[in-house]
């Protein structure tokens, strides 16, 4: 009896309780505060749904990714960046990128997840996404063989492709997307070769103009562009990049980026730092916290060094670009 008792006086007050914040509530809402509250309240809730949530996000050629690659020295890189997104590029054997999800997952409190181009071009190395499927949802993937949108591109004769990711995440009452594009364009510094980079820069933003055209506020484009000119622009590849960004309306996010990897001009000579990797957004998106470089290039503080650490020989020549944007 005394239970029975017990249980239907807590049914009383809380019946009590909720009727007598409705009766506050409604008037409240028949005052002025109470009205601007209540816009207050929907303006906030707007504001959210408009701008969307804060993605951090990085890009990272882990060079000739397999089973060679040090995958605790990895794991640590990746870690350290604290990305909801990864773009990553060189993967050799994509296989080992679920391992190296699997222990991230096991030594973080996120829960993350691969996704994975079938094309390589004709080296075979492929793109992918490491992703915190706590923090997003991969809503759509695709592939655009030699970067081409015809579906006449080669999968595994010609050019790399580019792996289009479109994720989600919540934002006030909704889900709001991000169009992520990450790319490999081939390496060289001769003018043959900055010529065919540039052909894949018109590609590329061919690609992000036809997402902005079908609706896509949020666009990004991540990825290893091989600007060996960049900051010499001796053949004027930075000038050639910025003229094609302007007129599609792109910001470069890493035009003052310092460094992004390092190279050995002479052999048994300094590494010196160059910037290859760039990221590229639409003006939807804004930035919370500018791209910086990680892992060696942070190690290093894109100065030049003549010893080179041990992650440029166990993991990459590259170092994770990350930045958030919101």
């Amino acid at each position: 009896m005394r239970r029975r008792y017990s249980f239907r006086l807590m049914v009383r007050l809380l019946g009590a309780v909720i009727w007598g914040t409705l009766r506050l509530t409604g008037k409240l809402l028949r005052t002025r505060l109470g009205l601007l509250m209540l816009l207050g309240a929907g303006l906030w809730l707007g504001v959210r749904s408009i701008t969307g949530t804060a993605l951090r996000v990085a890009t990272f050629n882990i060079r000739d990714f397999g089973a060679q690659t040090d995958r605790v020295r990895l794991s640590a890189l990746l870690r350290d960046t604290e990305a909801d997104i990864l773009a990553l590029q060189e993967l050799r054997d994509p296989q080992v990128l679920t391992q190296v999800a699997q222990d991230l997952s096991e030594k973080t409190s996120r829960h993350y997840q691969v996704a994975v181009s079938d094309c390589g071009g004709r080296r075979g190395l492929h793109l992918g996404f490491l992703y915190d499927a706590d923090a997003v949802r991969l809503d759509a993937l695709r592939e655009f063989p030699e970067l081409r949108t015809d579906q006449g591109g080669s999968c595994s004769q010609g050019d790399r492709a580019g792996l289009l990711g479109v994720f989600s995440a919540r934002s006030g009452l909704r889900r709001v997307q991000t169009h992520l594009l990450t790319v490999h364009f081939p390496a060289g510094g001769d003018i043959p070769q900055i010529k065919k980079r540039q052909q894949l820069w018109d590609r590329a933003v061919q690609i992000l103009g036809a997402l902005r055209a079908s609706g896509a506020e949020r666009v990004m484009l991540l990825g290893d562009v091989n600007s060996t000119d960049y900051l010499e622009d001796r053949a004027s590849e930075r000038t050639a990049i910025a003229r094609r960004l302007d007129a599609a309306k792109l910001s470069l996010l890493t035009e003052d980026l310092r460094c992004s990897a390092y190279w050995q001009p002479r052999a048994g000579g300094q590494l010196v730092p160059s910037v290859l990797d760039h990221v590229v957004a639409s003006p939807e998106l804004s930035v919370r916290s500018e791209p910086s470089p990680h892992g060696l290039c942070a190690q290093l503080g894109c100065e030049p060094t003549a010893q080179a650490p041990a992650d440029f020989a166990a993991v990459s020549d590259h170092c994770p670009i990350v930045l958030t944007v919101r």
